[in-house]
């Protein structure tokens, strides 16, 4: 297909999709549970994230993927918490991929074990991405609030981009705490020969209300 017929292509595609409002991209908050407790994450703190909330059952999440899949969703990005402290994460991500939907898996790389990459390797991901929130484990961990945490989501990025076979990114919330370590952090993305995204973006908590993110920004 000639460059030029590719574009015309994609271009009758998006009008189609926009005309009859097909929903071709969605994303799915599998779990509020975490394994960092971040100090601007907008889920809150402690038991506040799980206020008022309970978790969909495997069932109840494959009957949604069941209906995105027939509303047209091409793209299903599957995130939380972190999607990984699901039991359940792998039985999951089959499924969506048994769907035929292109799927991305966003993460914070300190759960990515050698049985995750044995899953990606059988059923690759479109992509994995990674928050990073410093450059050296002091600041990384000052966000994180959990010991040890740094290397191993260092050794989870190191499994990822070993495994090969699909896109791995690197990104970051810029924060009071890490924007001195913007360049460094570059720098440890680039040593694994990738990218470093930044997001600006810091929320107040989702249920509380509670502003207190916002000071980190």
């Amino acid at each position: 297909m000639s460059p030029m017929i590719n574009s015309e292509w994609i271009d009758r595609f998006n009008h189609t999709v926009v005309a009859d409002r097909v929903p071709i991209s969605g994303m799915i908050e599998l779990t509020r549970h975490c394994n960092l407790r971040c100090v601007h994450c907008y889920l809150g703190q402690g038991e506040s994230r799980f206020e008022s909330h309970r978790e969909l059952t495997t069932e109840q999440v494959c009957d949604v993927i069941d209906q995105i899949a027939q509303a047209g969703c091409l793209y299903l990005t599957l995130t939380g918490g972190e999607p990984m402290m699901r039991p359940d994460f792998a039985e999951i991500y089959r499924y969506a991929k048994g769907q035929g939907l292109l799927v991305t898996v966003m993460c914070d790389g300190v759960l990515v074990t050698p049985k995750i990459i044995e899953l990606f390797q059988e059923l690759p991901p479109l992509s994995v991405e990674v928050s990073v929130y410093g450059a050296t484990a002091a600041t990384y961990e000052a966000v994180t609030q959990v010991p040890g945490s740094f290397e191993h989501c260092l050794r989870g990025i190191r499994r990822l981009v070993e495994a090969g076979g699909f896109e791995v990114r690197l990104k970051t919330v810029l924060l009071s705490l890490n924007a001195h370590e913007v360049g460094a952090m570059r720098e440890l993305a680039e040593g694994f020969g990738l990218r470093m995204k930044l997001d600006a973006a810091v929320f107040p908590c989702l249920h509380t209300g509670d502003e207190k993110p916002l000071d980190l920004r």
